[in-house]
């Protein structure tokens, strides 16, 4: 487990993380046990939600990638699929309709919008 995000639906807590291959949920008022939201990664690192699209952002630092899929699963796109090496942080910023990255190997922080 790399990187913990919690999200407050209107109901239940969940408390998603990546597990390099998958993201996965927890609901955190029952028994704590976990299911796979969205598969098939190779190594996921940094992951985000946007809140307005209940979307979940992530960076897979072997496909070199970045990706969003809906919180329930579906809807899954690439959204960033050249220039990337190994970006292992990842933001979503909300009030610009964007979100940042940043490639450790390089130094550097970029922003999409």
């Amino acid at each position: 487990m790399l990187v913990i995000v919690l999200f407050l639906g209107p109901e239940t807590p969940f408390l998603y993380f990546s597990a390099r291959n998958e993201i996965r949920r927890i609901d955190i008022r029952k028994d704590w046990s976990y299911t796979s939201v969205l598969d098939n990664m190779e190594n996921t690192i940094g992951i985000d939600f946007d809140w307005k699209e209940q979307r979940i952002y992530w960076s897979d630092v072997q496909a070199d990638i970045i990706s969003r899929g809906f919180v329930n699963g579906t809807g899954r796109e690439k959204v960033i699929t050249t220039g990337l090496i190994t970006a292992e942080g990842l933001e979503v910023l909300y009030a610009f309709q964007a979100f940042c990255y940043c490639l450790v190997t390089q130094a550097m922080l970029f922003f999409s919008l």
